[in-house]
């Protein structure tokens, strides 16, 4: 999907938030992610350190995205990045 799109459905599914997955999972934000391997790494090193993922999604507009639904609190408690991918 575009980055539009993943956008998109991000704003049309923001109820999630605060929801938990069948797997136990509080979704805590709903991101998009490059869909590529090797661009996940660079966007998710990024992503944690500022904690902005429309921030660290720049450099990687024009490729493929997929949202994951993210438990922000894991990340910042035991700094673990929990996800669960929602769309591609």
């Amino acid at each position: 999907m575009t980055y539009k799109q993943a956008k998109e459905w991000i704003v049309a599914n923001k109820h999630l938030i605060g929801t938990e997955t069948e797997k136990g999972m509080v979704i805590g934000d709903l991101i998009a992610v490059p869909a590529n391997a090797s661009d996940q790494e660079v966007f998710l090193r990024s992503y944690v350190l500022s904690r902005q993922w429309e921030v660290s999604i720049i450099p990687f507009l024009n490729g493929e995205m997929e949202v994951w639904a993210i438990d922000t609190e894991r990340i910042t408690r035991d700094r673990v990045l929990l996800h669960k991918t929602m769309v591609y």
